[in-house]
């Protein structure tokens, strides 16, 4: 697309590390029309007159930002925005109030009225620049949507790289960026539940004008994507499912793997071997041990931790 016509291109990822690479790949391929951007780093562009540069990693809440009597307020208020920030919402309201509510305090019960309006009050200090406490990039991205900042970014098409990590404010920032989208996403890779971000079936629901299911993977070969195409025909049974490999590409386990193959082969036991885990990983080995208790799993990290662990049975 940015070859033919010089076009401009946004290409947004996550983390700095995948924009470096993904930069040096466009610029390396002679594409000077690329941007690639995190969303963290646009909302932080547009953002400057709130942080002035500073921005904490962390939301720090203190009683004393807006009088409140004790340390278990101050975590419900912080879940309590955590939960507005994550969301499309306009507006802070109840049912993003965290439970449950704070223990009551010299005999008054805490009600959800009264955590929103604490809230509410350290939300409006988070919108104050050079007021404590200090903005994180969540709050950024929240304060990008909702003032309409993205409106004024303008690319001819704009690429969203691993779009089911996205949350909903991040997906509805993206969404105010003039130009034409596409969403790249796979919700069983979404590692992202514990900060807000969007769940399959929102994202799955979401009016796109057109899907289009990726078939071809560059990451393995044509054996292990024929087994993969047989094992999800069968759970599914989608018997139109499709997964090609890469032609040329073999898929091979990684020598860290090669002892506990073998012992598991000398000792006559089923063997799984799973790569670079994430929670959904996580539950598919505990689903496979609920299957066949006699399995043995083998955990095997991806870079860059360089460790493994191996796990026999449930209990353990």
């Amino acid at each position: 697309f940015a070859v033919h016509g010089g076009r401009r291109g946004l290409y947004v990822c996550f983390g700095k590390a995948a924009q470096e690479d993904q930069q040096s790949k466009f610029n390396a391929a002679g594409l000077a029309a690329v941007d690639v951007k995190t969303l963290d780093a646009l909302s932080y562009e547009a953002t400057e007159w709130l942080h002035g540069g500073s921005v904490a990693s962390m939301l720090h809440v203190l009683p004393s930002h807006v009088s409140m009597k004790s340390d278990a307020c101050v975590r419900c208020v912080v879940r309590t925005l955590a939960a507005f920030v994550a969301t499309d919402s306009r507006s802070l309201e109840a049912w993003h109030v965290a439970q449950p509510l704070p223990p009551s305090v010299d005999g008054a019960a805490w009600t959800v009225g009264a955590v929103l309006a604490l809230a509410r009050g350290v939300w409006r200090r988070l919108c104050t620049p050079g007021v404590l406490p200090q903005p994180t990039h969540a709050v950024l991205t929240k304060v990008y949507l909702l003032s309409h900042a993205a409106a004024e970014v303008r690319y001819d098409l704009v690429l969203v790289d691993e779009a089911h990590d996205l949350a909903a404010a991040e997906f509805a920032a993206v969404n105010l960026i003039r130009g034409r989208r596409i969403y790249a996403h796979d919700g069983h890779q979404s590692i992202f539940g514990f900060r807000g971000c969007m769940a399959p079936e929102s994202m799955a629901a979401a009016p796109f004008v057109h899907r289009r299911a990726l078939t071809q993977s560059h990451r393995c070969g044509k054996p292990l994507a024929s087994d993969v195409r047989c094992i999800v025909s069968g759970l599914t049974g989608d018997a139109e499912f499709e997964f090609r490999g890469a032609a040329g590409r073999t898929t091979t386990i990684s020598t860290e793997a090669e002892p506990p193959v073998r012992a598991a082969r000398e000792a006559g036991v089923r063997l799984a071997v799973v790569g670079a885990c994430n929670l959904d990983l996580l539950r598919c080995a505990g689903r496979i041990l609920d299957a066949s208790p006699d399995t043995r799993l083998f955990f095997l990290s991806g870079a860059p931790f360089a460790f493994v662990h191996k796990v026999y049975g449930r209990a353990a």
